[in-house]
């Protein structure tokens, strides 16, 4: 009888599949070590994703400040000067 269990340090529960097939047994092999490797890949992609939108954040800083100094007109959001009236 074959059990699915977690390969953590802490295992929230077993499951058990009854009777399984040799092959069966090497695809949820395989197919554990694709989740692991998967799991350990998202934070790097994470941190890949973060660091693209900081530079791209960061150049279009660069642009509006370099516009300005032109003396180019840079449109802005939600900045406009306010008037107040007397009432």
């Amino acid at each position: 009888m074959g059990e699915l269990s977690a390969r953590k340090k802490h295992v929230k529960r077993t499951v058990d599949i009854g009777n399984v097939a040799s092959q069966a047994e090497a695809w949820v092999a395989d197919l554990d070590t694709r989740i692991e490797a998967i799991q350990l890949l998202i934070p790097l992609a994470l941190q890949a994703v973060t660091d693209e939108l900081q530079q791209a954040v960061g150049e279009l800083g660069r642009s509006a400040i370099s516009a300005q100094r032109d003396g180019s007109a840079v449109a802005t959001h939600g900045t406009a000067t306010r008037r107040t009236f007397p009432c």
